[in-house]
C-alpha cells in the first residue's frame, strides 16, 4: 500500500504521460493481487519494480513540473515588472499561465507541464510583442516630443507632453503611449494654430504700427520692441514667452498705437486751431518757417509730442511776430499822424508815402504775403524819409522865401508885390515846398516888375527935379514945394513907406512938372495950372520919363539932383534905388 500512498502525494502529476503509464501498470498489478485468481497475482518483485517505475516517473515529472512552475513564476514576475504589464495581451497570457498552473496543480488532465511551459512561452511572447510595440510607440512619441517646440510650454501642450512623458516612464503599453501621443498631437495642432494666428496678428500689428504716423512714439517703439522680443523668445520655445504673451504684447502695441493716435489727434486739433489763427502774420519768415515745420509734422510720422513741440515753436514765432507787427502798426499809425500834423502833409511824396504805408498796413492786416512787418517798417521809414526830405526841402524853400521877403523893400507895399508876398506867406504857413517855390517865383516876378517900375519912376523923378532946377522957375515957391514933395515921396518910397508907392512918385513927378509949367505960364501971363503936390489920383497917367534903368542886380549910383537949393528950402535927399532878385 505504500506505493499507493506515495502516489497520492504526487496526485497533481497523475496526468503526466510517464506517471500515468507507470500508475496504470502499478494499478493493474494491485488489482490483480486483489482479485480471487491467485494465479494472476503479481510477484513482490513485479510490484516493487512497478512502484519504482512510478516513483521514478513521479520524480522526473515532478522535477519537470517544478522547473516549469519556476520558469512560469519567473515569467510572471518579469511580466508584472515590465512596462507592458498592463498590455491586454500580456494580461491575457499572464492570466492564462496562472490558470494553467492552478489547473495543473489540481491535476487537471488539460493542464500538464507542457501546457505550463507553453503558457509561459505565450506570456513571454506577449511581453516581447508588447515591448516591441511599446518601443515603436516610444520612438514615435519621442519623435513627436522633439517637434513640440516652439509651443512645448503652452499649457495644453505642456500637460499633454507631461502625460506622454509619464506614459513613457511608466508601465504603459504602446497603445497607452499612442493615446497620450495622439493627445499631445492634438494639443500641438491647436497650439501651433493658435501660435500662427497670434504671430500673424502680431505681424499685422507691427506692420500697422510701422505704417502709422505714430510709429516713432516712444511708447509705440517700446511696445514694438517688446512684441518682437516676445515673438523671438516664443520662437525659441522660451517658457516665459507663450502665445498668450504674444497676444498680450500685440494688444499692448495696438493700445500704444491707439493711445498715441488719440494723443496725436488731440495735438493735431490744437495745431490746426493755432494754424487758423496765424493771420495776419502767417507769412512772416519766422512764422512761415514754423508753420511749414508744423505742417510737415502733421503730415509726417510724428508723435503728439513732436506736433506739440512744433506747435509751441509756432506759438513762440506768432507771439514774436504779432508783437513786432503791433509795434510796427503802432509806429506806422504814429508816423501817419505825425506826417498829417506836419507842414508837409500835402507834399505829393509825403502823401504818396502815407498812402503806401496805409495800403501796406491794410494788406498786412489781410495777411498778404507781399505785405509783411518788414514792409510796414520799410514803408514807415519811407514816409519818415519823405517827411524829412519834404521838410528839409520845405525848410529850404521857406528859407529862400523868407530871404526874398526880407528883400522886398522898398517895393513891398506895391500892390503886385504885397499880393504875391501875402500869397507866399500863406504858402509858407500851409503850402508845400513846390507851392512855396511857386509863390516865391511869383513874388520874384512881382518884385522884378515893381523894382523895374520903381527904378523907372525914380529915374524920372530925378530927371524931373534936375529939369526943374535948371528951369527959370526953379525958385518959384510952388515949383520948390513940388520938388521937395517929390524928393520926400522918393525918400519915403526908398524907406518902403506904404504911403509912398511908385504911383505916388509918378504923381509927385506930374505935380512937379505941372508946377514948372504953371510957373512958366505965369511969367508969360497964362493961367496957372493946379500943381498942388499930393498923391496921384487913380487912373492918372504920367508921361514916360526919359531915364536909364540899371541892369538887374546892379545898384544905381546916387545922383545929386539939387546942386543948389535956396537956403529957405529943405534939401532934397539923395535916393538910391536897388533892384533885388534872388
Amino acid at each position: 500500500m505504500q506505493p499507493k500512498h506515495y502516489f497520492n502525494k504526487q496526485r497533481h502529476l497523475s496526468n503526466e504521460s510517464a506517471v500515468s503509464q507507470a500508475a496504470d501498470k502499478l494499478n493493474d498489478l494491485l488489482d490483480a493481487l486483489q482479485d480471487d485468481d491467485v494465479s494472476n497475482d503479481p510477484t513482490t518483485a513485479e510490484l516493487e519494480a512497478a512502484t519504482k517505475d512510478l516513483q521514478d516517473a513521479l520524480q522526473a515529472d515532478g522535477q519537470k513540473r517544478t522547473t516549469a512552475n519556476n520558469a512560469a513564476e519567473t515569467a510572471i514576475d518579469q511580466a508584472k515588472q515590465s512596462k507592458v504589464a498592463g498590455d491586454s495581451a500580456v494580461q491575457d497570457a499572464l492570466k492564462h499561465l496562472q490558470d494553467v498552473m492552478n489547473n495543473a496543480a489540481n491535476d487537471d488532465p488539460d493542464a500538464l507541464t507542457a501546457d505550463i511551459e507553453s503558457a509561459t512561452k505565450a506570456l513571454q511572447d506577449a511581453v516581447s510583442a508588447a515591448e516591441s510595440d511599446r518601443d515603436e510607440a516610444v520612438q514615435d512619441a519621442n519623435d513627436l516630443i522633439a517637434k513640440t517646440a516652439p509651443v512645448s510650454n503652452e499649457s495644453n501642450v505642456a500637460e499633454a507632453l507631461q502625460n506622454l512623458q509619464d506614459a513613457l516612464n511608466g508601465a504603459t503599453t504602446g497603445d497607452e503611449i499612442r493615446e497620450a501621443e495622439a493627445k499631445l498631437q492634438d494639443a500641438l495642432d491647436k497650439a501651433n494654430a493658435a501660435r500662427t494666428t497670434a504671430n500673424d496678428a502680431a505681424d499685422k500689428a507691427i506692420s500697422d504700427a510701422n505704417d502709422s504716423q505714430v510709429v516713432n512714439d516712444p511708447a509705440v517703439q517700446d511696445a514694438l520692441k517688446h512684441l518682437q522680443e516676445v515673438m523671438e523668445d516664443a520662437a525659441n520655445d522660451d517658457p516665459a514667452a507663450l502665445t498668450a504673451d504674444i497676444e498680450s504684447a500685440t494688444k499692448a502695441v495696438q493700445d500704444a498705437v491707439n493711445a498715441a493716435k488719440s494723443d496725436r489727434d488731440a495735438a493735431t486739433t490744437d495745431a490746426n486751431s493755432l494754424i487758423s489763427k496765424t493771420a495776419p502774420v502767417s507769412n512772416e519768415p519766422g512764422v512761415a518757417e514754423a508753420l511749414q515745420n508744423l505742417r510737415d509734422a502733421l503730415n509726417g510720422t510724428t508723435t503728439g509730442s513732436d506736433i506739440r513741440e512744433a506747435t509751441a515753436k509756432l506759438q513762440d514765432a506768432l507771439d514774436a511776430a504779432n508783437t513786432a507787427r503791433n509795434t510796427a502798426n503802432d509806429a506806422g499809425k504814429q508816423a501817419i499822424t505825425d506826417a498829417n500834423a506836419s507842414a508837409v502833409a500835402n507834399n505829393p511824396s509825403v502823401a504818396a508815402a502815407m498812402q503806401h504805408l496805409q495800403d501796406v498796413m491794410t494788406n498786412a492786416a489781410n495777411d498778404d504775403p507781399k505785405a509783411l512787418t518788414a514792409d510796414i517798417e520799410a514803408a514807415m521809414k519811407a514816409l519818415q524819409d519823405a517827411v524829412t526830405a519834404a521838410t528839409s526841402d520845405r525848410e529850404s524853400a521857406v528859407t529862400d522865401a523868407n530871404n526874398l521877403i526880407s528883400k522886398t523893400a522898398p517895393v513891398s507895399n506895391e500892390s503886385g508885390v504885397a499880393t504875391a508876398m501875402q500869397a507866399l506867406r500863406d504858402a509858407v504857413n500851409t503850402g508845400t515846398a513846390a507851392e512855396i517855390r511857386e509863390a516865391t517865383a511869383k513874388l520874384q516876378d512881382a518884385l522884378d516888375a515893381a523894382n523895374a517900375a520903381r527904378n523907372t519912376a525914380n529915374d524920372a523923378g530925378k530927371q524931373a527935379i534936375t529939369n526943374a532946377k535948371a528951369s527959370a522957375v526953379a525958385t518959384d515957391p510952388a515949383v520948390a514945394a513940388a520938388m521937395q514933395h517929390l524928393q520926400d515921396v522918393m525918400t519915403n518910397a526908398a524907406n518902403d513907406d506904404p504911403k509912398a508907392l511908385t504911383a505916388d512918385i509918378e504923381a509927385a513927378i506930374k505935380a512937379l512938372q505941372d508946377a514948372v509949367t504953371n510957373a512958366n505960364n505965369q511969367g508969360s501971363g497964362e493961367q496957372p495950372t493946379d500943381n498942388t503936390p499930393g498923391e496921384t489920383e487913380p487912373g492918372t497917367t504920367l508921361p514916360d520919363p526919359v531915364t536909364t534903368v540899371p541892369a538887374p542886380g546892379k545898384t544905381p549910383e546916387p545922383v545929386d539932383v539939387m546942386p543948389s537949393v535956396p537956403a529957405s528950402d529943405a534939401p532934397i535927399q539923395l535916393v538910391e534905388i536897388v533892384s533885388h532878385r534872388l
